[in-house]
């Protein structure tokens, strides 16, 4: 069955994801497209459209991480501060 068609952000995400759990699973060595294009449903030459490697993939799980990681760090901080501020009251 054939994956709807969807902006490349969200496919560019959605693959990063597979992969990501792809790798939970069978490790870094195990990591294969054919492997994310199946979890998708797309074919392998799809996931080429978005990303140029290998690599790349493992570039936007690291950047995905990175972000994720700083927007929870953000949110610690605002919630830490808001507890201070009404403590102090």
């Amino acid at each position: 069955m054939r994956a709807p068609q969807k902006n490349t952000d969200i496919r560019r995400n959605q693959l990063a994801q597979t992969a990501l759990k792809r790798i939970a699973v069978n490790g870094l060595e195990g990591l294969r497209i054919a492997d994310i294009a199946a979890d998708v449903g797309l074919v392998p030459s799809a996931v080429y459209r978005h990303f140029s490697s290998k690599e790349d993939i493992i570039t936007a799980i690291i950047e995905y991480a990175h972000s994720t990681l700083c927007h929870n760090v953000a949110r610690a901080r605002e919630e830490h501060d808001a507890r201070w501020v009404n403590w102090g009251s």
